[in-house]
């Protein structure tokens, strides 16, 4: 009796869509998203920034218009008032995912300034700051 039991529940849940191959979520280019913070004719991030009591982790995606040639986010890193590091993302033409973590010294990294950097005029736009005091992130753009 479980046998039939257990071979309708998954029925049931694949025609739903749960647990079907088609429900993955892929990444592909496209439009800018609701989520997206965008700098005209170079492109969009969406960002999500969490600090710890050294390091601080950057999760989101970079989308570069496909007339921008290119689009870069800068993240600047600083302990204090110091630049301690940076790392930069780059896409063409695609929405391109990242995922990273940036270690700082012993008592952390205090905030993180963003920008977007349009790589065909050489344009730098102040789009995000970050603090660890606040836990957030204020958006320029």
């Amino acid at each position: 009796m479980r046998r039939p039991l257990i071979s309708i529940a998954f029925a049931l849940l694949s025609v739903g869509g749960i647990g079907s191959p088609t429900s993955v979520a892929s990444a592909t280019a496209g439009p800018a998203l609701a989520d997206d913070h965008c700098v005209a004719k170079t492109g969009c991030i969406d960002l999500s920034v969490s600090f710890s009591n050294r390091s601080v982790t950057a999760v989101g995606s970079l989308y570069d218009y496909s007339n921008a040639g290119s689009t870069t986010a800068l993240f600047d890193f600083y302990v204090g008032t110091n630049e301690w590091s940076n790392q930069t993302r780059t896409a063409t033409s695609e929405r391109k995912s990242f995922h990273f973590t940036e270690t700082g010294p012993l008592g952390g990294i205090d905030y993180v300034e963003v920008y977007l950097i349009n790589n065909s005029t050489g344009d730098k736009t102040w789009v995000a700051y970050c603090q660890k005091s606040t836990g957030g992130c204020h958006w320029e753009i």
